[in-house]
């Protein structure tokens, strides 16, 4: 994994001694994984369990933070994408505490609660939700090798010993007890203290790869490992105070620190220690990364406490406190260096407060920008709100209506069954659409015939001679309720508006590509973009729509009032529902880290994550210019100067910078989005940059929004101060 080839970076001083707030935080933070059976909500989220199935249990407790008279189950159990598919534990448990899952798929969980005839147990159950075993005596607390007094976590070694931790807050005693598979009691050590192989609210616990027990001795802020028979090993203090455990099969440890930082309430917390997970080696006890909880300094416990790491890496926070569950995506490229690849620290930091600027002073609500250099990513941000009246912080997994930047997705979907021999270029577009065969082209004295037939290059560019959006509007060609085929008879209807070929109009092409692809693929459009472009690389958040369990995450769309103030837009559409018109011209939504990798991949030539979706040579004729002699881009958005932009397969092309008044390097090319959004990828500087925010008009000079992409492109080049690096 990268935090564990990252830890090379980190000095051997972090294997021990206080931990530190200052590391890497290589994720990207979402609070909305998890479908919930209906009229639940979440309550105390404390352990996440993920299987060898790849399905995961999260548990809860029912109802706040207990689950005392609750009808609600606490088990709950998901497949890798959140959705649910089972939920059982009803009735059984008061205080679901700590768990994990054998090799068989098996269930382990601990009640430390206590209540008559509830509580003080650990249970075994199917991965259907029967009990299988039961350890301890229902409701009855006691010290004996066969009753246990708030036990807390439980771990299933290689050859199907249990091992359990016993005893809360103010527990009496404070062990670990070892078991036979069939729940034979074996033999137990710890007692109350502070001292070597004392314990003082033992927590959590995990077992690495060489069977030793590390357990979270959390009163006395620190990790305690064991070997198997209850010998001390070591004990360490660099992960912070521990309150869940989890290590990976290659060792990776994960650590959740939920109360450090404030005051100590006479369980001895760590003062100035932010709350969070630590990630490091449990090799050697180096430390490489950090997730920093979003309450850090907050005077209570408000950190998760129940951990749990997929087999994909994402790391799941089960937050007591504030009843929550978090999943942090671990980026693909965490920051680099700004000066490792020529960029200025100070420059790029001044993009960044511009950026903000616009937020502080009441024109955007919120912004994200993103450049990265050589592959890497060196500047991220995300500042501001993506709901005016929420307050919820805008973030790096926002979802944004990305609008027209879904036209250079729809080309490259083209370019694919380009590169399959399905069409060529000089195609006439009547080929492969019959009814356009007859166009007409209106004029001032009438309709009048092609000169020539529209061809397949001329659509890609937007030069095939139909007509700008508007002029369309009478017609609702592209009615959201109606499938592309309702598009193309309407279009067949109506003559164009130019002569093929000798005018750049900017309007339906992308729409009329969208449906090529399905024709010559023989797949619906977004079918053939999930399996050919989001899922080899990863763009896991891009779609015409999203899950219910995503909805959270779609930023509104915002407008300015008759006083010139930022208000939320009237109209938002449901961006759960499924259009039947789907959009290659802009009907896609994204997120800054999935745009990143399409992107990227241009940048590479085609290629991405060893997957090559289109050839080197490929991607250069779509960034080369191929508007006839004469034609120019009426460009859509900034107010740019037209001189030295040419039009390429649904991109624009810089091919002189110093007549388009760019610092881009010669043959960037680039497109942007009707609320806002830009990109643009520069091959003579190996750079790519991706900004984001969502205003009606956004894009417009006229529509009242900054002017974002002329700044942007300032600021970037300005901190580019060693380009030859």
């Amino acid at each position: 994994m990268l935090v564990v080839a990252a830890s090379a970076a980190i000095p051997a001083a972090a294997q021990s001694g206080s931990p530190r707030n200052d590391l890497p935080q290589p994720y990207a933070t979402t609070r909305t994984w998890g479908e919930l059976p209906p009229g639940v909500k979440w309550a105390a989220v404390t352990a996440i369990e993920p299987a060898p199935d790849g399905t995961i249990y999260v548990v809860h407790r029912c109802f706040e933070n207990s689950c005392a008279g609750r009808p609600e189950a606490p088990i709950l159990k998901y497949n890798a994408d959140g959705k649910l598919l089972a939920s059982f534990g009803q009735g059984l448990m008061i205080f679901p505490h700590g768990g994990t899952v054998d090799r068989q798929g098996n269930l382990w969980m601990t009640d430390a609660g206590s209540a008559p005839g509830k509580g003080h147990q650990a249970f075994k159950f199917s991965p259907d939700g029967k009990i299988l075993m039961t350890l301890g005596k229902a409701g009855v607390s006691g010290s004996g090798p066969s009753l246990f007094d708030q036990p807390t976590d439980v771990v299933v070694a290689p050859n199907g010993d249990l091992f359990i931790t016993d005893s809360h807050r103010n527990g009496k005693n404070n062990r670990v007890m070892h078991f036979t598979e069939d729940g034979k009691f074996v033999k137990e050590w710890g007692r109350k203290g502070s001292g070597r192989g004392e314990l003082s609210e033992p927590h959590t616990m995990a077992m690495d790869s060489r069977g030793r027990l590390f357990v979270g001795d959390r009163e006395n802020n620190r990790i305690v490992i064991y070997d198997q028979k209850g010998q001390v090993l070591d004990e360490w203090r660099q992960f912070g105070r521990p309150s869940g455990i989890v290590i990976t099969r290659d060792d990776t440890i994960y650590v959740a620190d939920s109360e450090s930082w404030g005051t100590d309430t006479g369980a001895r917390e760590l003062p100035g220690i932010k709350k969070g997970i630590r990630i490091g080696s449990a090799k050697d006890g180096r430390v490489t990364a950090f997730i920093e909880d979003q309450e850090s300094t907050a005077a209570d416990h408000a950190g998760a406490e129940g951990l749990g790491v997929d087999a994909a890496g994402n790391v799941y926070g089960g937050v007591v406190r504030r009843r929550m569950l978090e999943r942090h995506v671990l980026m693909a490229n965490p920051l680099a260096s700004p000066e490792s690849v020529g960029f200025s620290a100070d420059g790029l930091k001044a993009y960044q407060q511009a950026m903000r600027a616009l937020v502080d002073d009441g024109k955007l609500a919120g912004v994200t920008t993103l450049v990265a250099r050589h592959g890497k990513v060196v500047q991220f941000d995300a500042y501001g709100v993506q709901d005016l009246e929420s307050k919820k912080p805008v973030a790096k997994d926002t979802i944004f209506r990305i609008a027209s930047m879904t036209k250079p997705i729809a080309g490259v979907a083209m370019m694919m069954l380009w590169e399959q021999g399905k069409w060529t270029l000089d195609d006439p577009v009547a080929k492969h659409i019959p009814a356009f065969a007859n166009l007409k082209v209106a004029t001032l004295n009438g309709e009048v015939a092609q000169t020539r037939p529209m061809t397949m290059r001329q659509l890609m560019s937007h030069s095939a001679g139909f007509d700008v959006s508007a002029g369309y509007t009478k017609h609702n060609i592209t009615d959201r309720t109606q499938p592309l085929q309702a598009m193309i008879d309407k279009l067949a209807k109506l003559p164009l508006a130019a002569q093929p070929g000798s005018d750049w109009r900017y309007g339906p092409s992308v729409d009329i590509q969208g449906y090529l692809v399905e024709k010559l693929s023989g797949q619906t459009f977004d079918v053939f973009l999930r399996t050919k472009i989001f899922e080899p690389l990863g763009m896991t958040d891009t779609g015409f729509w999203v899950a219910p369990s995503k909805a959270d995450r779609v930023t509104k769309m915002f407008t300015y009032g008759p006083d010139k103030r930022l208000m939320t837009a009237p109209t938002q559409g449901d961006p759960t529902v499924k259009p039947a018109f789907l959009s290659g011209g802009g009907g896609l939504l994204s997120t800054m880290d999935d745009y990143r990798r399409f992107a990227q991949m241009l940048l590479n030539g085609g290629e991405a994550n060893g997957k090559r979706l289109l050839k080197a040579s490929t991607v250069e004729l779509m960034r080369t210019n191929v508007l006839a002699d004469g034609v120019t881009v009426d460009l859509y958005g900034p107010n740019v100067n037209i001189g030295g932009i040419g039009f390429g397969l649904d991109f624009a092309v810089i091919l002189d910078p110093a007549k388009a008044n760019t610092p881009e390097g010669k043959n960037s090319f680039y497109w942007g989005g009707a609320f806002g959004t830009w990109f643009w990828i520069d091959p003579a500087n190996d750079l790519i940059a991706v900004g984001m925010m969502q205003n009606l008009a956004g894009s417009s000079p006229t529509g009242g929004s900054p002017q974002v992409r002329p700044l942007s492109r300032k600021l970037v080049y300005q901190a580019l101060v060693e380009p030859a690096k």
